[in-house]
Formats: C-alpha cells, structure tokens, sequence
C-alpha cells in the first residue's frame, strides 16, 4: 500500500473545491435563471451569453495551464495562481450575485465573464497539483475523494443558506443570494491561506521543459487521453443541459417554488454520503468499469424523474429519485480527476515532460464549451418549444421541458458510460506506467537532471 497522505494534509489540499464547486454549479443552474426571473433576459439571451462565456475560456484555460507549468517560485508552480485566482473571484462573485435594478445583458456577461477566468485560475493549477502529490493509483483514487467530498459539503452549505429562518422567503433571491455572495467573499480569504499553508507538495517528475509544440504533440499520441475526452464532452454536454434547466424543471414546470433549497440539501447529503462508497467500490473493481456502471444507473434515475406529476405531491417522490440520481452520480466527483492523473503519467512516462496543467486545462475548456453549449442549447431548446417561466405552457412546451432537462441529458449520460469502459489504463497498466516514471526519475537525479 503507498504512503499515505495525512488526513488534515488532504483537508488543506482540498478546500478550494470548497467554493469551485458553488461557483461552477450556481453560474449554470442558479445565476441564469435568477437574471431570467429578475432582470427580464429572455432565455435564448441568456443562453447565448453562456456559450460566449465558455469562448471565452478557449484563450483564458489553455494560457492558465501552460503558465502554471512553467511558473517558477519558492511556493511552488500552482499555489499563485490559486491565490490570484481568488482575490478575482472575490470581486466578481460578488458583483454577479448582486445586480442593481439597471444591470442588463453586458452586465451580466462582464461579471460572468470575469468569474469563470477566477474559476480557471482556481481550478486547472489545483486539479494539476493534485496529481502530483501522488502517483499511486488507489491513492490517487482517495485523493480525488477528499476534492469531491469537499466539493459537495460546499454545495450543500450553499443549499442549506435560504433555509436560514432570517429572510423572509425561502429560494434563490435577491436577498438570499447578496448573502451568499458577502459568505464566501469573507470565506475565500481563509480557504485560500489554509490551502497555502497546509496543502501537501507535489513531487517532481519532469525531466524536460514543456512546450507548447511538444504539448500538441504528445496530445494527438495520447491514445488513452483521446477515449478520455470523448467520454468528457459527450458527458459534459448532457449535464451542462441538465444542470442549466433542472432548476427552471422543478421551479415551474413541476411548480415546487422555493423548494429548489431542499433539492440541493438533498442532492449535496446523497452524495456526499455515496462518495466514499463509490471510493470502496473503486479500489475493487478499478476506474473506468465503476464510472461506467454509475453513468448508466445516473441515466435511468434521471428517466425515472420524468413519470412525476407536477402540484405540490411532486415534491416527495421529487426528492427521492433527486437523492438516487445524486449517489449514482457521486462516482463523477472522484473518477475523471483520477483517470485524467493516470493520462497524464502515461503522458509523462512517453516524454519526460510534467503537463499535468495543460492537461486539465485541455479538459477544462473541453469540458467547458461542452457544458456551456448544453447550457445554451439547453435554454434554446426549451425556448423553441414555446416554454415560458411566466406560463401557462401548452402540452408541447411541457414535453420540451421534460425532454430537455431529463430525456436528452440521461442519453449522452449513457453514451459516455459506454466510451468509458474501453479506457484503456487498468490498475495493472497503471502499475506498470509508474514504475517507469519513478525509474526515469531515478536517471534523472543520479544525472542532476530532474527539474523542479
């Protein structure tokens, strides 16, 4: 069994995925359908302001992630960027969450904007660091678990905050969201400083300088990192649509109101509990066989949603199958940042080059771009069947809704499940593949070689 990192060492580490995960999951799902509700932007609009939003990313991840593989300092390649990367996403977070009565379309795409690069420079330099703090393949595993586990206990704060008996309406509001919004800007701070602090370091592998020529390069020879990326977008996709619309799904077409509170407690405890069964069912049966096991149960759960009936009984049996799709799931919080770990050694094992940022970087704008085109496409879908949030909606608007939200998503949810279980990097192969790095590494220091 490999060395194991420290239980408080781990905490420190992931605390960033703290606050990544809010601002992820609400700039798909709360944000637009708040400025739809608020500031009188039409879905299409919006939607097309996301799209443009992850065009964006095109430039902003893959210049993060070579720069962060190149930075040079006595803390490290990745912590700066990580500490940048929250003093933005506390001045921009906060603008966002908190319109004036004037604030329209160029506003909202400035702040939007703005807040997924803070996310890039928080998310790509800490998902790379985590690689490197080991390479061993279960450890790996149980590192990815800490990300996903802290991910989900911030989204379950930033669920749990509307219930607070202080205001006066429950769900996602002005009040509740300035709120929110003044929380993590004061949290940020301190999230940022304990990570710094306390965050195990990576250890360095790399034998050679990385190069934007050479990173196209070992890309396009990366077998396992192509069978990667398919699952990734096509994945992507589908929960970039659902996550977009399952709030406008719940709000006004199984007309829950303010209860979209209780489905993200729901959703954050289900799968908070199921991650670390998933990490068991993990060291068992290996990576890519459990992902594609859960993708396939995410996907049926999620057709299952679609026999509720709307009215105020739609709740329970609502937050029951929310609760099952959510520990399906949970298995996508621990296993791609695994699996991208593993591309990455195979990556390093061909060429003596540490890519882990551009890498993910590669994936996060993948990634990205998918999610914001099922964002986008999500909100024109619906807006083509005629769906309105004011109502009433005719029988053909609320089949595109449902269509939308559940049918469309649980069928690319399927897909990628399939395209992962021909991932070509098992627990053997894996061994093998380290085994290798550590012998280059070991070159590599007998000859003064071994690069920082």
């Amino acid at each position: 069994m490999p060395e194991q990192q420290s239980f408080w060492r781990l905490v420190a580490y992931a605390s960033p995925a703290y606050i990544t995960a809010v601002l992820l999951f609400s700039t798909a799902a709360i944000i637009p359908a708040f400025y739809a509700r608020h500031t009188g932007l039409s879905l299409v609009l919006i939607g097309s302001i996301l799209a443009a939003g992850r065009l964006f990313d095109a430039i902003t991840d893959p210049a993060i992630g070579y720069l962060s593989d190149i930075t040079k300092s006595r803390f490290g390649s990745r912590k700066p960027w990580i500490l940048a990367g929250f003093v933005l996403a506390m001045v921009s977070m906060y603008f966002l969450y908190v319109p004036d009565e004037t604030s329209g379309a160029v506003y909202f795409a400035v702040w939007l904007f703005l807040l997924y690069f803070a996310f890039t420079m928080i998310d790509i330099p800490h998902r790379a660091w985590g690689t490197e703090i080991s390479r061993h393949y279960d450890e790996r595993s149980r590192i990815s678990t800490y990300v996903g586990l802290a991910g989900q206990v911030g989204t379950l704060t930033f669920a749990l905050i509307p219930l607070i008996p202080i205001f006066a309406t429950q769900g996602y509001n002005a009040e509740t969201l300035k709120f929110i919004a003044i929380f993590y800007v004061v949290l940020m701070p301190v999230v940022a400083l304990v990570t710094s602090l306390w965050g195990p370091q990576g250890k360095p592998v790399a034998t050679d300088k990385p190069s934007i020529v050479g990173l196209f390069r070992s890309i396009g020879k990366n077998r396992p990192f192509w069978f990667f990326l398919v699952a990734a977008v096509i994945g992507g996709l589908g929960g970039g649509i659902f996550y977009a619309t399952i709030f406008l799904y719940s709000d006004t077409y199984l007309q829950l109101g303010g209860s979209f509170p209780y489905v993200l407690l729901v959703d954050a405890l289900a799968t908070f509990i199921a991650i670390p069964v998933w990490l068991k069912i993990i060291y068992r049966f290996g990576k890519h066989r459990t992902i594609t096991v859960a993708s396939i149960a995410t996907a049926a759960s999620m057709l299952a949603i679609t026999l509720i009936q709307p009215g105020e009984s739609a709740l329970i049996p609502f937050l029951i199958m929310v609760g099952v799709r959510a520990m399906m799931y949970a298995a996508a919080y621990v296993i791609p940042m695994a699996l991208l770990g593993d591309v990455i050694d195979y990556d390093i094992m061909k060429t003596g080059v540490n890519r882990s940022a551009n890498y993910f970087a590669a994936l996060s704008l993948i990634g990205k771009i998918s999610a914001a085109l099922g964002s986008g496409l999500g909100f024109i879908i619906i807006g083509m069947f005629g769906y309105t949030v004011a109502g009433p909606n005719s029988d053909f608007a609320n089949t595109g809704i449902i269509f939308t939200a559940l049918v469309l998503p649980a069928i690319t949810m399927a897909v990628a499940g399939v395209v992962y279980w021909f991932f070509p990097i098992d627990h053997r192969r894996h061994s093998i593949i380290r085994r290798r790095i550590e012998a280059r590494v070991e070159r590599a220091e007998r000859d003064g070689k071994l690069l920082d």
